[in-house]
């Protein structure tokens, strides 16, 4: 498991330290640099990523060997992913239910949970308990209300749970 949080970085890694390479290839031999050009750096580089990937795909490619054109986006794809990982490792504390209306942050939720209160409210002064409604789309049966206003839903009891909720 530790691997996959490692795996990002160190997939990050190599392009940062060709890059380095790069510029140290650019700058002259008695500043300082490197005697390989910057294009023999890249190639190498290149060839290595494809070598390596193309291995890594090979009990694949051994099966599917037409599959060996996408090998450049199944590369791009996973530098794709690195930086994925590693944005959400840092948005991480960034959290939120989107699907839901009204839930976002402390007062927006605060707020969500108050009018339902008071829909609550509204619905119990009215006589009787109020009971959640089901909207039948095949998907999930409709909940029936017993005398006591308590919901039964007669698929639980066929889950091995009681057919009985709130």
């Amino acid at each position: 498991m530790v691997d996959k949080l490692i795996n990002p970085f160190t997939l990050l890694v190599g392009p940062v330290l060709v890059s380095i390479v790069v510029y140290k290839s650019t700058i002259p031999l008695d500043k300082g640099g490197f005697h390989l050009p910057w294009w023999n750096v890249l190639l190498s580089y290149m060839v290595w990523l494809s070598a390596t990937r193309t291995l890594k795909l090979l009990p694949h490619l051994w099966n599917r060997p037409q599959d060996i054109v996408y090998v450049p986006a199944f590369i791009l794809f996973g530098y794709y992913f690195a930086i994925m990982k590693l944005y959400a490792l840092v948005t991480l504390h960034e959290t939120g239910w989107g699907t839901r209306a009204g839930i976002g942050g402390a007062t927006d939720a605060l707020a969500a949970l108050d009018a339902r209160d008071k829909d609550q409210a509204a619905g119990s002064s009215q006589g009787g308990t109020p009971v959640e409604k089901f909207t039948n789309n095949n998907a999930y049966p409709t909940a029936t209300a017993t005398d006591d206003g308590r919901r039964y839903d007669p698929e639980a009891v066929s889950y091995g749970q009681p057919g009985y909720a709130r």
